[in-house]
């Protein structure tokens, strides 16, 4: 096939979308689409590539996947191990582990799944999983082993029925598949192939199509045109809370069959494409691809976003792409062996097979772990000082199974979002002897009865005011008089997030109360949560005795990852801390509707401050050992130095 302008011009576009978007979202919202149009243009290749072969009898499967490794893995590889190697003297060996786990996924090109496994509420952030980007080579690779064997039964069982014609009737089934995940589990939606392969068949599509001889060239640059504009709207339409990929993602993939189909057979208007930069850019786009998100999340690892670095960023992958193409991706290995032995000496399998066993052996030694002296081991194993049956005890949607820690009568009640689940245990400790706990938590969950929570796709989920509601209902029937804990982080909830890797994210109302909705955390919002939230709590205190801790410091950064960092970096001050006078002006409203609920609905008030707080500083540690797992959870060992607070609500 001849080299096609339109075609490499279109992967510049696809890659410039997405490294803009990663750097900087705000100025280019719909970003994201560049890996739909990377489908579209993959389908369409592959068709042909096959097609073709097949009609000219010599299609072979071995060459065929040959073929895609060379173009893959090698760059992959490369890029998997240059992070790992500089991550061995930067990530807690926790995060290391977790790396270890990745770079096996993503060489195995199976990581779409583990990342839509790895999308709950603990888990690693977005922007701290170094290879989440594979996701979408693994969505490719497993096209590339479904498809060749997919055409060819297809032309020997249906040799009369038009292939045109059957790749049509795929494609609408698997968007048809699309359309009902992206309304019932957004995550496989997203992540998984069969949800994701219409994009990619879109362009086998247009490959099986015929060019009607009726087109003049003035048509087929209309075509194109359209199809670009399409493109370029899809870029600004969209954003992160657009439903991804529904029926939004029809301009962006019909965008790029437009110019697929518009330009084929059309020299004069492939001239148009053809620009020099536009052409270094689809030449190097895979290998930018590939570097671009490691970099951003390094940088973001590193400070707040600014300008420069991000700028910087996009420099760096840029040359870092073109390094990649003009070394690794024109490395052309020669099998020198024919079948078993052949593929055993392929050079990008014996490259799979080296990464894949490095990244197990990371893995399995948890992140290297021996490599660590005490201190930083200590620093390190904060990161997993939780409840060890958080994962069991604590959702976000659903039915809240209520876990029940330790034996005997039920002697305290635990009621609240995360930041009671991290506490829970402590209570458990705090309680006479004989008598248990039982977790009542759901995570992003304000104890409002009958709140409802606008979720990032917009859609309204009532679970978590259900909770609260059937909570006060057991209360009242089942265990009146038994203390009920109420914790929250209720500042979070009156002014959006503090923490680094939230910030910015959480700026809008995610709340209904009361029926009241808000799209924007203003002062009638923030007035009509404590007076729902008030409200609710005094009516608990109707059937038993509460007690309410008010919400611990919350530290910005992440506590053992920022000490780890700071400690393997060989810097004196490693301690994470904020001005006190910032934790207090931060919860000054809720301190005095504290203050004033006490007295109203004769409820408990427990005051963190002097815990964790001197008359300057609220701090992360305790002489070096992290006191939270993150920057707002306590820790198992955190949570412990409420005890004695606690155990006062019994007169111990």
């Amino acid at each position: 096939m001849n080299f096609r302008h339109d075609i490499n011009a279109l992967r510049a576009i696809a890659v410039v979308s997405v490294v803009i978007f990663h750097f900087f979202s705000t100025y280019l919202p719909g970003g994201y689409v560049g890996v739909d149009i990377f489908f579209v243009i993959s389908g369409y290749l592959m068709t042909r590539i096959i097609t073709s072969k097949l009609d000219e009898g010599n299609f072979s499967f071995a060459s065929f996947y040959a073929a895609r490794a060379k173009r893959i893995i090698p760059a992959l590889a490369v890029m998997c191990l240059t992070v790992l190697i500089v991550c061995l003297f930067y990530l807690t060996p926790w995060d290391l582990r977790k790396l270890g786990k990745h770079i096996l996924v993503s060489i195995g090109f199976v990581s779409n799944f583990t990342y839509l496994k790895e999308s709950g509420y603990f888990d690693v952030a977005a922007q701290s999983k170094w290879l989440l980007h594979t996701w979408s080579l693994s969505v490719e690779w497993q096209f590339y082993l479904v498809y060749p064997v997919l055409l060819v039964s297809i032309k020997k069982a249906l040799p009369k029925v038009s292939l045109n014609l059957i790749l049509w009737c795929l494609t609408i089934t698997s968007f048809s598949l699309c359309l009902y995940y992206v309304h019932t589990n957004p995550d496989q939606a997203y992540y998984l192939f069969h949800t994701r392969a219409w994009e990619l068949l879109i362009g086998g599509v247009i490959a099986t199509q015929k060019t009607p001889q009726t087109f003049s060239r003035n048509v087929q640059l209309s075509l194109s045109v359209v199809g670009l504009s399409a493109i370029v709207s899809a870029l600004f339409l969209f954003d992160h809370t657009t439903p991804w990929p529904g029926l939004g993602a029809l301009l962006p993939v019909l965008g790029t069959a437009l110019v697929l189909y518009g330009s084929t057979n059309n020299p004069n208007l492939q001239s148009k494409f053809n620009n020099k930069v536009i052409a270094c850019l689809g030449l190097w786009s895979y290998s930018i691809y590939l570097w671009h998100w490691p970099i951003n999340v390094f940088i973001k690892s590193l400070t707040s976003n600014t300008l420069l670095l991000n700028t910087l960023g996009i420099l760096l992958s840029v040359i870092l792409g073109w390094l990649s193409y003009s070394t690794v991706e024109q490395y052309k290995p020669i099998v020198k062996h024919s079948r078993v032995k052949g593929f055993f000496t392929f050079p990008p399998v014996i490259i799979v097979l080296i990464t894949a066993i490095i990244g197990q052996l990371i893995y399995d030694s948890d992140g290297l772990l021996w490599r660590l002296s005490k201190n930083e081991l200590i620093i390190a194993e904060a990161i997993q000082d939780r409840n060890p049956r958080s994962k069991q005890c604590h959702v976000e949607f659903g039915e809240v199974p209520g876990c029940k820690y330790g034996d005997g009568e039920v002697g305290a009640i635990v009621l609240g979002d995360s930041h009671a689940q991290s506490v829970v245990r402590s209570v458990e400790k705090s309680t006479p002897e004989n008598e248990s706990t039982l977790d009542w938590t759901m995570s992003s969950c304000p104890t409002i009865s009958g709140v409802k929570r606008v979720l990032s796709d917009g859609t309204i989920s009532e679970d978590c005011g259900n909770f609260v509601s059937n909570s006060i209902e057991k209360i009242s029937k089942q265990y009146q008089g038994v203390p009920v804990f109420i914790v929250n982080r209720t500042p979070l909830y009156l002014w959006g997030a503090n923490d680094a890797d939230w910030k910015g994210e959480r700026e809008k109302a995610n709340l209904i109360i009361d029926e009241n909705r808000s799209s924007v955390i203003d002062d009638n919002y923030r007035t009509n949560f404590l007076a729902q939230f008030g409200s609710t709590i005094c009516q608990i205190s109707q059937y038993a005795p509460v007690v309410v801790l008010k919400t611990t410091p919350e530290l910005i950064n992440d506590v053992p990852k920022t000490m780890f960092k700071r400690a393997i970096q060989g810097k004196d001050d490693i301690r994470v801390k904020i001005p006190v006078a910032d934790y207090l002006s931060r919860s000054e409203q809720v301190d005095a509707f504290y203050a004033d609920l006490e007295s109203r609905c004769d409820v408990t008030i427990i005051d963190p401050t002097d815990t964790f707080c001197d008359q300057e500083y609220c701090y992360g540690d305790d002489e070096g050992r992290p006191l939270y797992f993150d920057d707002d959870h306590l820790s198992e060992y955190g949570a412990s130095k409420l005890i004695p607070l606690f155990k006062k609500v019994w007169g111990q």
